[in-house]
């Protein structure tokens, strides 16, 4: 990495600290997309691998990026920021400093289209998606920040901590959440996906990531796709199954992508898992019976009244659900007893 390469960092009105990670030391084709697609929007951008890279696969992540940061694999992805952060917390870009990963598949529009979408809306700091579990936050695998937020002591003192002996939990609790979540009380906050129009998220937090993934990706608002989601399926999400037909803005296919990163089929589920999923979620919106309600709730959130009607069916069956659970539970505990 040259001189000239730092100094572009230094100068640049955009940086983006790209967190990388793969077992195998690979650098994967949804990473060679997102990078360049970052490069295209007029990122500086420095990569944090903590991975172990051969000579090859170094160069050939350095030919991608402004700077190339190596580190050993510990503190997640806040680890690599923290990283890129104190090699370069002096930078003062004039619009935005970028944190995101490699943990999606993505954009399936153009970047900076997205972008404009994104931050036409005034806001101090941007997300992809605002959750609601554990705590009301910005997802952290996008977060676009603004000199405000950027330079407050907060986020300072935040990459400036020592998160050696923390757990992952903790790190997730304290850098994840927490971050996130500060963004949300402390400044103007603005995501692609915001659950304050969903009936069904006032009630129930579920994780959009997963259970809104194509509805998301079909109308262009959140153009990305949660690696986990296709890896591992954890929700036994039924629409995966199509994956292979799931197409990007300009109609390309994504099968290359995934089969590269993933080395096989996607995690598909089968009509017994989704059954099983049922019964055991544990989190009522990702209930393979409610899928059809929380799509309808996202089309109607701009129709209210469609929207206040989906959501007393979805109310009354998963009462109904409920019942016939508890029924059943106390049928096993007699049945048990004699």
């Amino acid at each position: 990495m040259t001189a000239d390469s730092s100094q572009k960092v230094l100068e640049s009105a955009r940086v983006c600290f790209f967190a990388h990670f793969n077992a195998h030391g690979e650098i994967k084709l949804h990473v060679r997309k997102y990078l360049a697609e970052l490069r295209s929007c007029g990122f500086a951008i420095v990569v944090i691998s903590a991975a172990r890279l051969s000579d090859e696969a170094r160069k050939d992540l350095q030919s991608q990026c402004d700077d190339l940061i190596v580190r050993e694999n510990m503190g997640l992805d806040w680890g690599s920021w923290q990283a890129a952060y104190k090699k370069y917390q002096h930078i003062k870009p004039k619009e935005y400093l970028l944190l995101c990963n490699d943990s999606v598949y993505g954009p399936l529009r153009p970047l900076s289209d997205w972008l404009e979408d994104l931050t036409r809306t005034p806001a101090d700091v941007y997300g992809a998606i605002i959750n609601w579990e554990i705590s009301p936050h910005l997802q952290s695998w996008f977060l676009l920040l603004t000199p405000k937020v950027y330079e407050a002591p907060f986020f300072k003192g935040l990459m400036n901590s020592n998160m050696a002996d923390l757990s992952k939990v903790e790190i997730i609790a304290r850098y994840e959440v927490g971050f996130g979540n500060y963004c949300l009380t402390q400044f103007r906050a603005h995501a692609a996906y915001d659950p304050g129009k969903s009936a069904i998220q006032a009630h129930t937090p579920f994780n959009a990531s997963h259970l809104l993934w194509d509805a998301m990706l079909a109308d262009g608002s959140v153009p990305f796709i949660k690696r986990e989601l296709f890896r591992d399926n954890p929700l036994a999400i039924a629409s995966v199954n199509r994956w292979k037909e799931t197409k990007d803005s300009s109609g390309g296919s994504i099968v290359q992508l995934v089969l590269d990163d993933l080395g096989g089929l996607p995690a598909t589920t089968s009509s017994f898992q989704r059954l099983k999923q049922g019964f055991r979620g544990k989190n009522p919106p990702s209930r393979p019976f409610n899928m059809g309600f929380v799509k309808v709730d996202y089309l109607t959130r701009e129709r209210p009244v469609i929207q206040r009607i989906n959501y007393r069916a979805y109310a009354v069956i998963n009462d109904a659900f409920s019942a016939f659970g508890r029924f059943g539970t106390k049928i096993l505990r007699r049945a048990r007893r004699s």
